[in-house]
């Protein structure tokens, strides 16, 4: 088990979170005799197949080469040993604010908030060791545009990460960072494992790596029915630890949370203890660096705020709806739909949606041209719960075949005259209306699938990336990056669509 800390642990996490999400699923509605987790059959195959190919010989000389002069690797203790079967475990959990300010900070540097707390990281070990350079182990998940985006299986993958420069400047550690990140991760699918058998680093007290750092977003949003739960991490497998483990768990329904998992053969308690305390203050001391909006020019409006990572799109399109009524909410030339009417639509039309089995999460297909239509489907999917997934109708017959098997779309809405030769059920648009809406199990969160895109297939088959509510809110809620306004027109991109319907703002 040497020198797999991280993958174990974020093997052993997002197993966990995708098993929780079905036994969540499963308690507060019936399965419509849907398939929820992915294939292990594909998995496997997929991972034999890199296996044998040319790609995993690059992959082995490409960290050869990197690790080849043999790096020092300092860490928090001066001791060192294998797994010894057992583990320390101190916890404390941050102010609310912090991943926000992390965030904001991230942000300011051009660089992902994830890759920021690992420059904290880096930095306070340089503080306290005195080191040249720094080799921080990062968890990689493997399973983004893979068959094991929703398969339970040990996908997640640990690489050694390098950090060479010799500053206080925490800004230009984090981009030192993201830029060796953009170097490795071409090649993140070789083993960890692997790579120590290679560099001969099997056994005893060698190390590839110094402490791990695990940064975990999973949201872990649960509803069992109308009771919301909350999951933690309790062990990260005792048997994985060889030195010390730093796992920062962010969650939107409780404060960030802060996890040492250490080996009881080079740390005591009280070490952990303040390590803890350091850590947690560099965490956030960091997040209190968020750069201020005082005597910059605003792009957009001055009193832009933090969103809400639990708004979704509906409740957007509720509220301004609620508001102004009669004002026009989408329009095609000279078609156009008032709030009002939108809403009343795209209820009924979810009213027949529900009734085909749609249910929270489950992804329906949008078959058809831009248009006011394609507007009241796409909304009305969004009442019941449901993920829309645009199909265009100009696609060859197999690659629609290929998306609908890919998202095991449940029906599809045909809009504007469009058609389709796919064995699934068809709804299409009525000028029908309904002033209520279904009534859904749960509420929606922030976490729950909005849509599902696929991706252009430039570099292979196209692949399904679904897109939670709160990304969409992220986008288009009070934005600091472009001026929005409420007339857009569906002719405009997605991003406009959904901003004209669901911001506020003129």
């Amino acid at each position: 088990m040497s020198g797999t800390t991280g993958a174990i642990t974020s093997h052993w996490t997002v197993t966990v979170f995708l098993i929780a999400q079905r036994v969540a699923q499963l308690y507060t509605a019936s399965t419509n005799n849907r398939r929820w987790f992915g294939a292990l059959r594909d998995v496997v195959e997929a991972d034999h197949a890199y296996q044998l190919s040319e790609q995993r010989v690059v992959d082995r000389n490409f960290w050869q080469a990197r690790f080849a002069d043999s790096p020092s690797i300092p860490s928090f203790g001066d001791r060192s040993a294998g797994p010894c079967g057992h583990m320390l475990r101190q916890s404390k959990r941050l102010p609310a604010d912090v991943a926000h300010g992390l965030w904001q900070v991230a942000q300011s540097a051009g660089v992902s908030w994830a890759t920021l707390v690992l420059a904290v990281v880096a930095r306070h070990l340089h503080r306290r060791t005195g080191a040249d350079e720094i080799v921080l182990c990062s968890s990689v998940m493997g399973r983004l545009g893979s068959p094991a985006a929703r398969t339970p299986a040990m996908i997640a993958n640990i690489v050694p990460l390098r950090v060479t420069e010799r500053t206080d400047d925490l800004l230009h550690i984090a981009r030192s960072i993201a830029q060796e990140q953009r170097a490795i991760q071409p090649h993140t699918r070789y083993r960890g494992e692997h790579l120590r058998r290679d560099l001969r680093l099997l056994g005893g007290t060698r190390r590839l790596y110094g402490p791990v750092v695990n940064v975990l977003p999973f949201d872990y949003d649960l509803w069992f029915g109308s009771s919301r739960g909350v999951a933690k991490s309790v062990s990260t497998g005792a048997q994985a630890i060889e030195d010390i483990a730093i796992h920062l768990h962010v969650r939107s329904n409780c404060p960030p949370e802060l996890d040492l998992d250490a080996n009881p053969l080079c740390y005591s308690d009280a070490e952990l203890a303040t390590h803890l305390h350091e850590l947690a203050a560099a965490l956030v001391d960091a997040a209190g660096k968020a750069p201020s909006s005082r005597g910059r020019t605003p792009m957009v409006h001055s009193d832009a705020r933090r969103y809400h990572r639990d708004t979704s799109l509906l409740s957007l399109l509720n509220s301004w709806s609620r508001q102004t009524p009669s004002a026009c909410a989408v329009r095609d030339g000279n078609t156009g739909l008032s709030y009002d009417a939108l809403d009343r639509r795209a209820n009924a039309l979810a009213h027949r949606l529900v009734a085909r089995g749609v249910e929270i999460g489950q992804p329906v297909g949008v078959l058809g041209h831009r248009g006011v239509e394609a507007i009241v489907a796409m909304v009305g999917i969004l009442i019941t719960g449901g993920a829309y997934v645009p199909l265009d109708a100009a696609y060859p017959p197999a690659r629609l075949a290929t998306m609908a098997e890919e998202t095991e779309l449940l029906c599809v809405v045909e809009v504007g005259g469009a058609r389709h030769d796919l064995d699934v059920p068809t709804v299409t648009v009525d000028h029908e209306d309904s002033v209520q809406p279904p009534t859904l199990t749960r509420p929606l969160t922030g976490a729950d699938l909005a849509y599902v895109m696929f991706t252009s297939g430039s570099t292979g088959r196209p692949k399904a990336v679904g897109v939670p509510y709160r990304a969409v809110s992220r986008l288009v809620v009070d934005t600091n990056c472009v001026s929005i306004s409420q007339n857009l027109t569906t002719t405009a991109r997605r991003f406009c669509l959904t901003a004209a319907l669901g911001n506020k703002r003129a």
